[in-house]
């Protein structure tokens, strides 16, 4: 039976409904972007490439198109998605990454909300330049889990005295809960200055 739909040829209206939906050149939506397609093109007969390629490329928009269109010789997947990853990648390194993560700090003028979105786009960004540069099978979740305990821990402990303090007597296991709590730590000191100034 799984040789049957190994050798069955999946028609190509079938293969462009699998692919994403569009890429803009977000680098954090790149990888997932290439592995989508990657899996798509896997599907295809040799036959089917060229249309599939064509396709492909009008699902990706902005600058990265213009780039793309510039290259006018790439005849593969493959020499695409090589050039995806090097426009669109986070240029900074792994270390960088790591030393910023380590470093971060709620500014004086930043509400919860924005440091905890600055923090997610941090984590994100060191997770996809492990994915980038020496990513193992085998150890990518204790990295994982690390590089989260790392973000937890920079929102509990370097957020607005104030609310960084509430935190601190309090336990959590992500930084979800750990910003509902903070969001809500905010709101009461909030309503507590405007009755009191």
């Amino acid at each position: 039976m799984p040789s049957q739909v190994a050798t069955s040829q999946l028609s190509l209206e079938f293969l462009i409904k699998l692919l994403p939906e569009s890429f803009d050149g977000d680098p954090y939506k790149l990888r997932s972007f290439i592995k989508q397609v990657d899996a798509v093109f896997e599907l295809a007969q040799p036959s089917q490439t060229i249309p599939l390629l064509l396709y492909v490329k009008n699902k990706i928009t902005g600058r990265t198109r213009d780039q793309i269109d510039i290259h006018c010789n790439l005849n593969t997947w493959k020499e695409i998605s090589e050039l995806l990853i090097a426009l669109n990648q986070d240029r900074k390194s792994l270390d960088q990454l790591l030393d910023e993560l380590s470093s971060i700090r709620q500014g004086p003028q930043e509400n919860v909300l924005q440091y905890y979105q600055r923090l997610e786009d941090l984590n994100s960004k060191v997770l996809g330049a492990i994915h980038n540069s020496n990513y193992n099978e085998k150890t990518f979740n204790g990295q994982l889990l690390t590089i989260n305990n790392i973000t937890l821990n920079r929102f509990v402990y370097h957020g607005h005295p104030a609310i960084s303090q509430m935190l601190r007597y309090r336990e959590f296991d992500n930084i979800n809960k750990a910003f509902t709590a903070a969001i809500a730590e905010e709101k009461a000191l909030r309503l507590s200055y405007k009755e009191n100034p």
